[in-house]
């Protein structure tokens, strides 16, 4: 059954069999949701709970909490150099295994790292 509907973007009337139809155009969608994204909104930071306004969703008011929030993560960067080990792997299952102690305790016990 076909319905008359209003676009909510342009204002047009348009008929449509479709009943979650809302627009009378592809192009009337994207604009009406990209208008609407743009609208700002008021957010609090998760960091130093500062109230802040943005045109997106964000989670830190400034790029320095958001900095401080991934340290206290303890967020390894990419751009971090690999420090090697001074044992290979192998050698030290098998030290852990003459041991008698898990690998993960016998490197956290020597302080291989």
């Amino acid at each position: 059954m076909k319905q008359i509907k209003i676009c909510p973007y342009c204002k047009k009337e348009f008929t449509t069999d479709k009943n979650a139809r809302k627009f009378c155009k592809k192009r009337c969608a994207y604009l009406y949701s990209k208008k609407k994204a743009k609208k700002e909104k008021m957010y609090l930071c998760q960091w130093c709970a500062e109230k802040f306004t943005s045109g997106r969703r964000k989670k830190f008011c400034r790029e320095e909490c958001r900095k401080n929030y991934m340290k206290e993560l303890g967020y390894v960067y990419k751009n971090v150099k690999h420090i090697p080990m001074k044992v290979t792997l192998y050698d030290a299952v098998t030290k852990s295994k003459e041991e008698g102690i898990t690998y993960g305790r016998y490197i956290s016990l020597h302080k291989i790292r």
